[in-house]
């Protein structure tokens, strides 16, 4: 690397060495994207797999217990009402 005397000689060098760097770095990028691909594909398969059986065990649960669910699902929005609610002070005036 040569001696820069000046900022705009740095960022001129340093765009040269990136232009040469650039084809290389990209090609190898390709090619690790290319070997976690398949790994990538086996991990979406098992997710959507899972989520699916998920879905299956809450459809059976709901339909053997349908008031447990709505409970629940009152609770939640409930709480959800507390939370989201505009907090009002209680000072005696």
């Amino acid at each position: 690397m040569k001696k820069v005397k000046s900022f705009s000689d740095a960022l001129a060098e340093l765009e040269r060495a990136a232009d040469e760097a650039g084809p290389e770095l990209r090609r190898r990028l390709e090619e690790e994207l290319s070997k976690l691909k398949p790994h990538v594909e086996e991990i979406k398969a098992k997710l959507n797999e899972g989520l699916h059986e998920g879905k299956e065990r809450l459809e059976r649960e709901v339909q053997k217990n349908p008031l447990a669910a709505l409970g629940v699902v009152a609770i939640f929005f409930f709480i959800l009402g507390l939370i989201l609610s505009p907090r009002r002070s209680r000072r005696s005036d």
